[in-house]
């Protein structure tokens, strides 16, 4: 075997052997849908959550405003309609129906609005946990979109703004 052919083999053996050591496809794959995929895409779940949430919240306030509005005109049509008794209800059952039926929708729309806010709180969340995955470095620099200059020259100073697109 020649001294070239000999110095080929080990250029090919060296470098499969550093080939190697290079982490796989698979390997790579697995990696990226182990890191975060619950905050890279929970965060839209619970985002739609939330918006979800905040709009049934506010579509059963608008049910109980319908209906709170609907006692407010029985009581202007009929004052003795909406006369309380002792414990503090309704003397006309049907007022007091109505009455009822505003502080279900309320209650609906008390708890709608609560889980809205507490979904929006957790996208929040998870949008501040998928910045940093962990192996990303934790000091990536800023660069400022505008940049003040300041040369000095012979009779003064030469004062100018870069500004960055």
């Amino acid at each position: 075997m020649s001294t070239r052919a000999f110095a080929v083999l080990a250029g090919l053996l060296w470098c499969a052997s550093l080939c190697a050591q290079q982490p796989g496809l698979s390997t790579e794959i697995s990696h990226e849908h182990k890191r975060g995929w619950i905050t890279h895409y929970g965060k839209w779940v619970a985002f739609a959550f939330a918006g979800t949430f905040t709009a049934l919240g506010a579509h059963e306030h608008e049910n109980s405003n319908r209906v709170y509005n609907q006692l407010v005109n029985v009581c202007r049509d009929d004052n003795s309609a909406c006369a309380l008794g002792p414990d503090g209800a309704y003397l006309n059952p049907a007022t007091e129906q109505i009455y009822q039926t505003s502080l279900h929708y309320d209650s609906r729309a008390r708890l709608r609005l609560i889980a809205g806010q507490a979904g929006l709180l957790l996208a929040g969340a998870l949008f501040l946990a998928d910045l940093h995955h962990g192996d990303d470095p934790g000091n990536i620099p800023f660069t400022p979109p505008a940049e003040l200059l300041v040369a000095p020259k012979p009779d003064g100073a030469e004062v100018g703004v870069q500004i960055h697109f």
